[in-house]
């Protein structure tokens, strides 16, 4: 039980540590309209890249678009 338990906290403290840096460099990688995302946006993210640092982590690496992520923010135009 106590394995457990210290596992579950290094896991969280790991997340915290990491989730520092996928926060401000992985997601514009991975979501490109979010490159300019205001602080409370990465706030609000935060509980869950601790929570799935790992799958943040692989996704930031293969630099893996999310399913609809376009390239552009929304509201902003291209001139052709």
């Amino acid at each position: 039980m106590v394995w457990l338990v210290l596992g579950g906290v290094v896991y969280l403290i790991v997340g915290l540590v990491m989730s520092r840096s996928l926060i401000r460099d992985g997601v514009a990688k991975v979501v490109p309209a979010a490159a300019d995302a205001t602080r409370g946006f990465r706030w609000m993210i935060t509980p869950g890249v601790v929570m799935l640092w790992p799958l943040v982590r692989a996704r930031v690496r293969a630099r893996v678009p999310a399913a609809g992520a376009t390239n552009q923010s929304p509201g902003k135009e291209t001139r052709t």
